[in-house]
């Protein structure tokens, strides 16, 4: 795979190669500290989450959905407890939190939707392989084929 920042530990279940479940006792260290650090380990965490998962990049666009509904709901209850008589809080607080949040819940989703986007051409850059091929038969393809001496293609 061509892409620079790899991440092995998740790239070989990717490719598809078989897996079994090997259980081992390890004994406990018996020189010195060890070199794999609690910031080592989040690095490791975070590039498999980067790497394999544009969740984080979806996550604005749900929680922005969520927040907008949510405000719209808010607008709704408070134009009926307006028209009611009902003001739960100061006049004029009701419509300037609405109108908030909702603008809060609309930016979301539109970063949300941004992300997918960025997502789509953050998989494209990657250049990963559609397939691997484990067996082929017969002789393979040449990569590139070159004009025969004489042959003339394309302009000129």
């Amino acid at each position: 795979m061509p892409e620079r920042l790899k991440f092995y530990r998740g790239m070989v279940p990717y490719i598809g190669f078989r897996q079994t479940l090997m259980e081992f006792d390890c004994p406990p260290r018996f020189a010195g500290k060890r070199s794999y650090t609690l910031r080592k380990s989040l690095k490791l965490a975070s590039d498999g989450i980067v790497s394999f998962s544009d969740v984080g990049l979806k996550l604005p666009l749900f929680v922005g959905g969520i927040i907008s509904v949510l405000a719209v709901v808010y607008i709704i209850v408070s134009i009926i407890l307006v028209a009611l008589g009902i003001t739960p809080l100061a006049p004029g607080w009701v419509s300037l939190l609405s109108f908030n949040v909702l603008s809060l819940g609309l930016n979301l989703t539109f970063i949300g939707v941004f992300g997918l986007y960025l997502g789509k051409i953050f998989n494209e850059v990657k250049r990963r392989p559609l397939y691997f091929v484990q067996t082929s038969v017969g002789q393979p393809l040449p990569r590139r084929v070159e004009p025969a001496p004489g042959d003339h293609w394309g302009p000129g």
